[in-house]
C-alpha cells in the first residue's frame, strides 16, 4: 500500500511539475520579487491563494497592472506550502494590503501577528 501511494505521489508531482527542490514554490516568483525590489515600484495589494486566484492574475493582467496589484498564487498548493512562502512572496513585495484566499493560512498569520 505504501509503495503504491509513493508511486502515485511521485508520478503526480512529476506530471504536474512540482520540483522536489522547490516543493514550496519559493522560486516561482523570485525573479519578479527581485525586479520589484530593484525598481521600488511596490504593489498596493498582494493576492495569495489557490488556482482560482492565480487565474485572476493570469487571465486579467491588465486589471492587476492598472490597479497596482500583484498576484502570488500557486494552484494546487496546500495551506502549509502557502504559509511557508508567505514571507518571500507575500511580504517581500512590501504591499499595503494582503489578500489571502485560504482560511488556514489566515488563521496561522493571525496567530503569528499576536
Amino acid at each position: 500500500m505504501r509503495k503504491t501511494t509513493f508511486i502515485i505521489l511521485f508520478t503526480t508531482m512529476t506530471i504536474f511539475g512540482f520540483s522536489q527542490e522547490d516543493w514550496f514554490g519559493f522560486n516561482r516568483y523570485k525573479a519578479d520579487n527581485e525586479r520589484i525590489a530593484k525598481s521600488g515600484d511596490f504593489p498596493e495589494v498582494v493576492f495569495m491563494g489557490n488556482s482560482i486566484t492565480e487565474n485572476w492574475a493570469l487571465y486579467h493582467p491588465e486589471f492587476f497592472r492598472e490597479h497596482h496589484y500583484c498576484g502570488r498564487c500557486i494552484g494546487g498548493q496546500t495551506s502549509t506550502q502557502m504559509l511557508a512562502r508567505f514571507t518571500a512572496d507575500g511580504c517581500h513585495p512590501n504591499p499595503d494590503t494582503y489578500f489571502v484566499m485560504e482560511e488556514q493560512v489566515l488563521k496561522a498569520i493571525g496567530e503569528a501577528l499576536k
